[in-house]
């Protein structure tokens, strides 16, 4: 496929990984930017294609990642062992309430 072969084109450049770095909240997010590693490869031009990594990223942040509070986190492609990961942080909010009374 057509993201095999960019990974693996980015993989001959000696990239590791690239790590994709993204947020949302209060119903928006968005891919904030990414690196490659190690870091030496940083010189690199930005990556062509960069858009179908992206893509694919977006694919496959769970839904509802950007509702409310939010979530942020990382998605990293492993180009060695090829293979991705992600890792999401969930922002919740709790209110506690608390009541009391008695008669006058």
């Amino acid at each position: 496929t057509e993201l095999k072969a960019l990974l693996a084109e980015l993989r001959a450049l000696g990239a590791e990984a690239i790590v994709f770095q993204f947020d949302g909240y209060g119903d928006s997010g968005s891919i904030s930017g990414y690196e490659v590693e190690p870091g030496s490869l940083q010189s690199l031009p930005r990556v062509s294609g960069v858009d179908l990594l992206e893509d694919f990223v977006y694919d496959h942040l769970p839904g509802g990642w950007e509702i409310n509070e939010g979530s942020q986190g990382e998605f990293t492609f492993n180009l060695v062992e090829s293979t991705w990961e992600l890792t999401i942080d969930h922002n919740i909010m709790t209110v506690e309430s608390d009541c009391d009374g008695g008669e006058l």
